[in-house]
This record gives structure tokens, sequence and C-alpha cells, in this order.
């Protein structure tokens, strides 16, 4: 075994000097890791605040179209109706003009016999 070793002043205060440099750059380093930290945390939470609102805005639209699925429901309901009743209307228009073809006709046939 060795016996025990000594450093001089000047060992000391470089080895010393030389602690207290890498103290300083690894505090350094975890003062910059606190900050990336800090930073990735502010941004989830700003990315949580948008992505809540987002889901609120979508809960809105699905919302709407829900209620413009109902719409085109009752729309094409009404549409159904609107048509059964112009094929009625038309039915009833070819009816008329038949009706009065009819008696066109007789009238015509009638001012004949009279004529003869």
């Amino acid at each position: 075994m060795n016996g025990p070793s000594f450093v001089t002043r000047e060992e000391f205060e470089a080895l010393r000097r030389d602690i207290e440099a890498r103290i300083r750059e690894l505090t350094g380093e975890v003062d910059g890791e606190k900050a990336v930290t800090r930073h990735i945390l502010e941004q989830t939470r700003r990315n949580g605040e948008n992505l809540i609102a987002i889901r609120s805005e979508l809960a809105t639209v699905k919302a709407q179209i829900d209620n413009f699925g109902l719409h085109m429901v009752v729309f094409k309901a009404d549409l159904a109706h609107q048509t059964r009743l112009y094929d009625v209307l038309a039915q009833d228009v070819r009816f008329i003009r038949a009706a009065l073809e009819r008696r066109e006709t007789e009238r015509r046939e009638r001012e004949e016999g009279d004529g003869k």
C-alpha cells in the first residue's frame, strides 16, 4: 500500500475550479432540461385545451347534422305529399279538359244538327 498522498494548494485549487465548473455546467443542463420540460408541459396543456374546443365544436356540428337530417326527412315527406297533390291536380285538369272537350263537341253537334 502506498502511504498518504498529499496535494499541493495549486493542485487543490485547480481541482476545486474543475469541480465547480462541472457543477455549473450540470446546473445549466438541469436548468435547460427544466425549461424544456416546462415548455413541453405548457404545449401539452394548450393542446389539451385545443382538443377540448375541437371536441365541443365537433359535438355542435354533429348536432347540426342530425338536425339537418331531421329537416331532410320532413322535407322529403312534404315533397312526397306535394307530389301526390300535384298528381291529383294534374289528373283533375285532364278530367276537366276532357269534360270541356265533350261539351264543346256536343255543342257543335247540336249547332250542326240545328242548322241542317
